[in-house]
C-alpha cells in the first residue's frame, strides 16, 4: 500500500494557552504512529483511538498496513452555466455554478482474511464485499481494504456522510464504514492505549471493555 503522511508534526501535545493568544484555535491531538515512525496530528479523540487500534492490528499480524487520510475520491466535477440573454445580444462567458465534490475517508486498513477466525472477527462490524478481496502480492494471503469514516457517538445535524457513502460506492465500488469507537470496540475490543486519553491521562472512556488482543485470543 502506498503510504501518505499528511499533517505530520513532531512537537509535544499543545497545552491550553492561558494568555488567550490561541483562543479559538484547534488543540493539537498527536498520535505516535510506531508502524510508520511518525507523529501525526489527528482531527479528534475518536480518530486517536481508531489510530491506536489500527496500529495494534498490524502488531498482532491481523493487518498488513493502514493509511490515515488516504487519497481523496472525486465524486462530482465542477459545474458552470452560460446565462441566457435575449437573441442578438453577445453570448456571455460561462459562470460558476457548483464546486467539485470530493470526499476523503479517515482510514484505509488492509486486513488479512487468511483464516475463518479473521473473517469472523472483522465481519462483526464491517461489511466486506467478496469483490473487494484480493490476493496480496507479497504474502500470497487474501486481503481486503476496510475504509473507515470515524465518528463520535454524537453526530451533528445535517451530517453529509450517508450521501458521500452512497456516492463513493456508486462511482468507485468502495464501501465506507461508519466507525464509532465506543460502539465498534464493544465487539472488536479496544486497543491497550484506550486506558489513557490522547493527552496521556488515565481514562475510563472504555472502562469495562476487553482489549482487542483478548477478544482475538478468546475466539475459537
Amino acid at each position: 500500500m502506498q503510504r501518505f503522511a499528511r499533517r505530520t508534526a513532531t512537537d509535544e501535545p499543545v497545552e491550553a494557552d492561558k494568555t488567550g493568544a490561541n483562543k479559538g484555535k484547534k488543540k493539537q491531538i498527536l498520535f505516535n504512529d510506531t508502524v510508520h515512525n511518525q507523529v501525526v496530528d489527528v482531527d479528534s479523540n475518536e480518530e486517536w483511538y481508531a489510530f491506536a487500534w489500527a496500529v495494534e492490528l498490524v502488531e498482532m499480524g491481523l493487518a498488513k498496513d493502514f493509511e490515515y487520510q488516504p487519497p481523496t475520491f472525486d465524486l462530482s466535477p465542477k459545474f458552470v452555466y452560460v446565462p441566457y440573454v435575449f437573441p442578438g445580444k453577445k453570448r456571455p462567458k460561462e459562470k460558476f455554478l457548483f464546486h467539485p465534490h470530493v470526499y476523503t475517508a479517515d482510514f484505509r486498513i488492509t486486513v488479512f482474511l487468511d483464516t475463518e477466525k479473521a473473517v469472523d472477527y472483522f465481519s462483526r462490524v464491517f461489511k466486506i464485499d467478496e469483490k473487494s478481496v484480493r490476493t496480496d502480492d507479497e504474502t500470497g494471503k487474501p486481503v481486503a481494504d476496510i475504509w473507515l469514516d470515524v465518528k463520535g457517538t454524537w453526530i451533528r445535524k445535517g451530517e453529509s456522510f450517508s450521501i458521500n457513502q452512497k456516492l463513493v460506492f456508486e462511482k468507485h465500488g468502495i464501501y465506507i464504514n461508519k466507525f464509532i469507537p465506543k460502539e465498534a470496540f464493544k465487539r472488536l475490543g479496544c486497543p491497550k492505549l484506550a486506558t489513557q486519553t490522547p493527552m496521556g491521562r488515565a481514562s475510563k472512556v472504555f472502562g469495562g471493555y476487553k482489549f482487542a488482543s483478548t477478544v482475538w485470543e478468546e475466539m475459537v
